[in-house]
């Protein structure tokens, strides 16, 4: 067994050529007289090391998995933009994961530009911030938008998705951030809230 069940890795090297080979001393291997025996101890001081940990840590610690702690805050940039040619079918959109998953529904805003933050959202383009149980979208910059966009067109545990048309023929953009805070006790969010709530309109603009 390399290494040995104490974590000691046993090699012997060449003492001419210096090369190096490992062998397994508790299955009765031994050194050469051409060869002098050298002796360590792994990482994990006389563990044998596990490639799925590190610091004694379990790997998916530090990878995206199950639920967002409680009170814990994700944040991001959106993007929308395109080019309208007239068409009413013609709009942009940008669909945002949180890689992680939510125990329930965020209560969603979105923030448009120049518009005052509800209490819940906290923070502004630059910083975004929610309070636990919401999802606050920040509007920083917008070019030919339609009045009243963007807005989201869908709105779940992992994710969400906004859009925008244009206001005119032309090039049109609406970007900026947004916060995710995680409920703080394991109960639904309230989604009984004003007219910015995220609903699941048809991406017709």
């Amino acid at each position: 067994m390399i290494p040995s069940s104490d974590g000691t890795i046993t090699g012997c090297r060449h003492n001419q050529s210096g090369a190096l080979r490992i062998i397994d001393a508790e299955a009765g291997q031994t050194c050469k007289a051409s060869e002098t025996q050298l002796t360590w101890k792994d990482a994990t001081h006389g563990k044998v090391a596990d490639s799925d940990k590190l610091d004694g840590l379990d790997s998916t610690n530090f990878l995206p998995d199950g639920d967002l702690p409680a009170g814990r805050t994700l944040r991001g940039r959106y993007d929308i933009y395109g080019r309208s040619t007239g068409s009413i079918e013609e709009f942009g959109a940008d669909g945002i994961s949180y890689v992680y998953t939510l125990r329930f529904l965020p209560q969603a805003h979105f923030i448009h530009q120049g518009e005052t933050p509800p209490p819940e959202c906290s923070g502004m383009a630059g910083s975004p911030e929610a309070l636990p149980g919401h999802l606050c979208v920040y509007e920083q910059d917008r070019e030919n938008i339609a009045p009243g966009l963007p807005t989201f067109y869908v709105q779940a545990i992992h994710g969400f998705g906004i859009y925008a048309a244009a206001a005119n023929v032309g090039h049109f953009r609406s970007y900026g951030t947004w916060a995710v805070t995680a409920p703080n006790a394991a109960e639904p969010a309230s989604l009984q809230e004003s007219g910015n709530a995220a609903t699941t309109p048809s991406l017709e603009p």
